[in-house]
């Protein structure tokens, strides 16, 4: 049985899967999949910052957890990783000044998720996103102006009726309502 998302445990396979842009991050491209990649030495699954931690630092403090200076959670460069106590960390993941645009968390400014308690986001980023997406999907309603339907008949003004603001296809319908009708013949004779 081949195992998924987890890389070899020997030094050389965990470099040969890092990649070294310019900021000066250690990203590991194995597992693309996951948010925390993982790798697997001797039947004990570690995430990559966690091992890279350990193998180039040394081990870390129990009761403490790993944090990343860049905020990159694929990185695993030694230099930007550094050991905090589980309270630390989050604190230092929930006090945050500003998003990674930029923007001010202010109380006008800051949405809290429901379901992901502490968990927050910046309502000027969630603008700009919906703008953007609103212009890319923005143009001519492709619906509108299709001539033909799903299955290929011709929107032609015997073949075409509107139902709730949209065309609809009358052979589409008519061939619904014949399968429907045989469905029910068919219930209705079997025992």
């Amino acid at each position: 049985m081949r195992r998924r998302n987890k890389a070899n445990c020997t030094i050389e396979a965990f470099l040969e899967r890092l990649q070294y842009p310019e900021c000066g991050c250690w990203i590991f491209t194995g597992c693309p999949r996951m948010r925390y990649p993982a790798i697997s030495c001797e039947g004990v699954r570690y995430s990559t910052h966690r091992f890279a931690y350990e193998l180039f630092i040394g081990a870390i403090p129990e009761g403490h957890d790993v944090h990343h200076t860049c905020e990159r959670q694929r990185c695993c460069n030694p230099d930007h990783l550094q050991a905090l106590t589980e309270i630390d960390h989050y604190r230092l993941h929930k006090v945050k000044s500003h998003c990674k645009h930029g923007h001010e968390f202010t109380p006008e400014n800051t949405y809290f998720w429901i379901n992901r308690p502490g968990q927050q986001m910046c309502r000027q980023c969630m603008r700009e996103s919906l703008q953007a997406r609103r212009a890319r999907n923005k143009g001519p309603d492709r619906r509108k102006n299709r001539a033909y339907c799903r299955r290929g008949h011709a929107f032609t003004p015997e073949n075409t009726y509107t139902w709730r603001g949209g065309r609809q296809c009358r052979e589409c319908q008519r061939r619904c309502k014949r399968e429907f009708r045989q469905r029910q013949a068919i219930e209705r004779s079997s025992p």
